[in-house]
This record gives C-alpha cells, structure tokens and sequence, in this order.
C-alpha cells in the first residue's frame, strides 16, 4: 500500500497538535487542580449547603476548573503560535506525504526528512489528527479533514501503521491496533 497526500498545515493545525501535547504532558497535574478547586470549595461551602447540593457544585466546580485551565492552555498556545508565525514570516506550510513499503518521506519548507517505520517514536491518532512522532516531542501531522479519501484513507492508513508498527507505540482510536 502506498499512501501519497500534500496537507496544508495552518494555524489550526499547530494549535490542536500543540494542545494534544499539553494535554498528554499535564492531564494529571489539571485534574489535581480541578479536585484541589472542589475540594477548597467543600471546606468554605459545607455549613451552608445541603449534601445534595454540596456535591452537584463541587462537580461543577471540578469541571469549571478544568475548563480554565484547559482555555488557558488553548489561548498560550495561539499567542505562541501567533509570535512564531509573525518571527517566521509564514502562517501556513504545504506537507507532502509519501508512505510505503519503505517508510515515510515527507517533503515541507524546502526539506525533505526520510523515516523508516523502525525509526519512529511512536504514531498516534486523534478524533481530527493522526500524529507520526520522530520524537516524543516532534511529529509529523496529518489532518484527516485533508484526506482526499475521507474515512478509508484513515482506514488504510491504520491498517498500515499496525502492519508495520509495533503496538507498544501505535495508539490508534480506529480498529486496527
């Protein structure tokens, strides 16, 4: 199987690539702000509220928390990718990808970068994104709004990735992993 596409890589594709990392990186440490934030909340609001009511706000004060943090994520994100477009002189960046047999070529900003599959970190998917790392920290993205054949190239390409990558480091949403 061969899989060839060139995708546009923007701003909205940085910041949900960029956002999944922090997410991935910090999970942990935001729902123990969000259970800090209900629990500060139980200490100050017990001897005025009923339990019922009690543990329904602690629940939206857990989640709103999450929120918050989760926004504040998403808007440094945009403000650095915003400096770096304006620093680069460019916002956008054509990504032409070459899958096979013999691993990845991808082809952007005047380089070329070839991967065999061995030499990858890891490849993850997403609802709106697969991510091919080189690193825990550097991928490639491929943005499945892109694909010109919709749904079976995301198919063929999890079928491919799971032939060809082992499972310890293929982290699929699709069925084959």
């Amino acid at each position: 199987m061969e899989f060839h596409q060139t995708f546009t890589i923007g701003k909205r594709e940085s910041t949900r690539f960029y956002f999944y990392q922090v997410l991935r990186a910090r999970l942990v440490g935001s729902l123990g702000f969000g259970l800090v934030a209900a629990l500060v909340f139980y200490l100050y609001a017990s001897p005025y509220l009923s339990p019922v009511a009690l543990g329904v706000t602690m629940v939206i004060v857990f989640f709103t928390m999450l929120a918050a943090i989760s926004l504040g994520y998403w808007l440094a994100i945009g403000g650095k990718l915003k400096k770096a477009a304006a620093k680069n002189g460019f916002s956008a960046y054509d990504q032409e990808v070459l899958i096979n047999g013999f691993g990845i070529r991808v082809k952007a900003a005047g380089r070329e970068s070839k991967v065999g599959f061995d030499k990858l970190h890891a490849v993850r998917e997403t609802s709106r994104d697969f991510y091919v790392y080189l690193s825990d920290q550097d991928a490639w993205i491929l943005p499945k709004g892109q694909m010109a054949g919709g749904a079976a190239d995301c198919a063929a390409l999890r079928e491919l990735f799971a032939k060809v990558i082992p499972s310890s480091r293929l982290h699929l949403k699709g069925g084959a992993h």
